[in-house]
Formats: structure tokens, sequence, C-alpha cells
């Protein structure tokens, strides 16, 4: 899985091209909302593969 990373000066630069204030902080939100899904997709691919390796570990153990 691909993360993709804004700095604070390109999120600046982003800001800069709304004129209205309710523009940017759409813009923020929408930005800090795809960050935090991409974070929770991360982090459920981390669980389930835990899962797989003790599920793996456990079967091996068992038989």
């Amino acid at each position: 899985m691909v993360t993709k990373t804004i700095s604070a000066q390109d999120l600046i630069e982003r800001l800069r091209k709304y004129k209205s204030e309710s523009e940017r902080w759409k813009l923020l939100y929408q930005d800090t909302l795809e960050a935090l899904q991409r974070e929770q997709e991360a982090h459920a691919q981390t669980k389930s593969n835990l899962f797989k390796i003790l599920g793996d570990a456990i079967a091996a153990r068992t038989s």
C-alpha cells in the first residue's frame, strides 16, 4: 500500500488557491479525513497479517 504524504508547505500552497475560509477548512478536513482513512486501512492490514501469523503458528504447534 502506498501512502501519500503532503508537506506543510504543499498544504499551504493548496490552501492559498481557495478564496473563502470555508473552502480552506473543507480542504483541510478532507485531507485529514483521507490521511486518517489511509492510516486505518494500514492498521487493519497489519492487524489482519498478525492474526494470520498467529493462526499459522497455532496451527503448526497443534499439528
